[in-house]
């Protein structure tokens, strides 16, 4: 099966970071699509939850990894601002960061690939989920 998905951050780092039976299944989830649709800022959030992690050789790695990864061709960086009117109707129910990338998703009629189980249930949302 091949397709475009939209992609969060949770899914992503899980994918890059976790080398458990989940980061084993994201990681065969990203590799049948063929596009991954993040909103704009979508490597800083990445590249933000690195920071927050313990100071070290370890988080430095994290960092170098990560980076290396947002370098990766299938990842194709969407504006959200069109998007804004949709964002502010999500905002209820979910951040306006969570609000992106379900609009993303739905912009482009695809589901969005998270681990982000509240997410997933939240009101509001239109778009289908692959929950990790």
């Amino acid at each position: 099966m091949s397709e475009e998905i939209a992609l969060d951050a949770s899914a992503y780092l899980n994918a890059l970071l976790d080398t458990s039976a989940r980061g084993e299944e994201i990681r065969g989830r990203l590799g049948q699509a063929t596009r991954w649709l993040v909103p704009e800022f979508f490597d800083l959030e990445c590249l933000n939850y690195c920071r927050k992690s313990e100071p070290g050789p370890n988080r430095e790695a994290k960092i170098d990894l990560v980076a290396r990864g947002l370098q990766n061709s299938l990842i194709d960086r969407v504006e959200t601002y069109e998007f804004l009117p949709r964002i502010i109707q999500l905002l209820p129910n979910v951040t306006a960061f969570d609000a992106a990338y379900v609009v993303t998703a739905e912009a482009y009629e695809v589901p969005l690939v998270t681990s982000d189980h509240r997410l997933s249930r939240s009101p509001g949302p239109r778009c289908d989920f692959a929950v990790f």
